[in-house]
């Protein structure tokens, strides 16, 4: 008798097949860590902590971060005890109640017993995160260090930094640090867009953008080519950003409604800018303001639409830095 597959198969994800993700995961290599992904069905049918925590980073990668966030939510509920899942409940956390609650939970935890070297060092720099977060700099360098004692060659305890060093308006020293990540993998992705967004801080547009697309064809990754369109779109290269903005989608195969809506606004703004008006009215025709702000398009397809000739008056208005939780630039 034939049984139709269910959930329960795919509990146990093999240490085999999860090493193969992991490793093509670590390279940049995300589609084809995806399709290796299938042999263990749809990722959000994967249970197992680690099963859990791989896929949900492997989600956020391919356009999906509400999934990655749902899965990683599993994990924690599941198993909440485990140390790599007390890890990521509170980056979580973080992001979602803001330093301080993920603070008070770090303490809450302590020193985990069943930490690895490497996870000791992400927890380590997790808190030296925090720490710069309240603006206790020594503090958050301490943290640092320790991890470099735990695991001396760990490239996001770098990227931790870089974001300590950042928040000062150190952007030289940020820039080295987020490059040092770079040396013993040059694609290394949070490295290349750590160290882009500093070089455009420096005014060095330029080599951001060659750092941008050289990471965009040796890599996998619709996070890079969003980082390089957004660039493109700032420097009036509308034409380039409309090629890298079509290259995203086949990098984003599990894209959700809101990395969907983001393109599509990237899309209009990026085709009506760059001339190409059919195209623009094209994509405002089924457009749905999903925000505040968003009803600039329906004014825009509105105009599109009247017959009217318009003219195009464009301000030369200066890059100001916004610096640390200020509610205006200086």
């Amino acid at each position: 008798m034939h049984h139709e597959h269910t959930m329960d198969e795919h509990r146990h994800i093999t240490p085999e097949l999860l090493a193969k993700v992991e490793a093509l995961y670590d390279q940049g290599l995300y589609l084809d860590a995806f399709q290796e992904s299938q042999k263990a069905g749809p990722l959000h049918e994967w249970r197992g902590a680690e099963g859990l925590i791989l896929a949900g980073r492997l989600a956020n990668n391919l356009g999906n971060p509400r999934l990655g966030h749902a899965l990683h939510f599993q994990a924690s509920r599941r198993h909440g005890e485990r140390a790599h899942v007390l890890y990521w409940r509170a980056r979580h956390m973080a992001g979602r109640r803001g330093p301080l609650a993920a603070w008070r939970f770090v303490e809450s935890v302590g020193e985990h017993a069943e930490f690895t070297a490497g996870q000791r060092a992400d927890w380590y720099s997790l808190c030296g995160n925090l720490q710069a977060h309240f603006r206790d700099f020594d503090a958050a360098e301490q943290w640092f260090k320790k991890a470099l004692e735990m695991a001396p060659d760990h490239r996001w305890t770098l990227i931790e930094r870089t974001y300590a060093l950042q928040a000062q308006d150190l952007y030289e020293e940020a820039l080295a640090m987020a490059q040092s990540s770079l040396a013993s993998q040059p694609f290394y992705r949070p490295g290349v867009q750590a160290a882009a967004h500093l070089l455009t801080l420096l005014s060095r547009d330029e080599e951001a953008l060659a750092l941008l697309r050289a990471a965009a064809d040796a890599i996998q990754s619709g996070d890079i080519l969003a980082q390089l369109a957004g660039l493109q779109i700032e420097l009036d290269d509308q034409r380039g950003a409309v090629e890298t903005l079509r290259r995203i989608e086949r990098f984003w195969p599990l894209a959700d409604k809101a990395q969907r809506h983001w393109l599509k606004c990237s899309q209009i703004d990026a085709a009506y800018h760059s001339g190409d008006i059919a195209d623009a009215r094209a994509r405002l025709a089924d457009f749905k303001p999903r925000r505040k702000g968003e009803d600039f398009f329906v004014t825009l397809a509105a105009r599109l639409n009247d017959g009217k000739a318009y003219r195009r008056k464009k301000l030369s208005v200066p890059f100001v830095r916004q610096h640390w939780v200020t509610c205006m630039p200086a």
